[in-house]
């Protein structure tokens, strides 16, 4: 995925569908965790004004992404499996 290529609202409707997958891969993560490891909490500041980096840096463990392209070709591959 190129910015370059996209217009900024084609850009944003994207990260809306990666952070929503995201989020839902996230809430499936965290029910395989055990019940006496809860999950850190986000910032005590509430939803509102919390960036996108606030809330990946608030969730636990390491980081399999380090880019855009790493969670499309990831979500790509995921759907992939799933059409078989």
């Amino acid at each position: 995925m190129s910015a370059t290529n996209h217009s900024p609202e084609t850009v944003l409707r994207q990260i809306d569908a990666i952070m929503g997958e995201l989020q839902a891969l996230r809430q499936a993560v965290q029910a395989l965790l055990p019940a006496e490891s809860p999950p850190e909490p986000l910032p005590a500041t509430g939803t509102e004004g919390l960036s996108a980096w606030d809330i990946i840096q608030a969730a636990p463990g390491h980081r399999q992404f380090r880019t855009a392209e790493d969670v499309a070709h990831y979500l790509h591959e995921e759907r992939s499996a799933w059409e078989d």
